[in-house]
């Protein structure tokens, strides 16, 4: 791994991806599986995710 500016390691990519570690907490996760109930096509929490940040970088 290599190591960021501010000393942490960061994954090497795979495929062009890079894969990220979330903690959240249950009220964060309650909403976020609130929100996935809404959504139409049945979305996995990971998707869902990836959705709200396209969703918001693309404003």
């Amino acid at each position: 791994m290599k190591h960021t500016a501010v000393g942490w390691p960061r994954p090497e990519r795979t495929a062009g991806k890079t894969m990220i570690g979330l903690r959240v907490d249950d009220a964060l996760l309650d909403a976020l599986d609130d929100w996935i109930m809404r959504q139409p096509g049945g979305l996995t929490r990971q998707e869902a995710i990836r959705k709200i940040v396209i969703d918001h970088i693309a404003d």
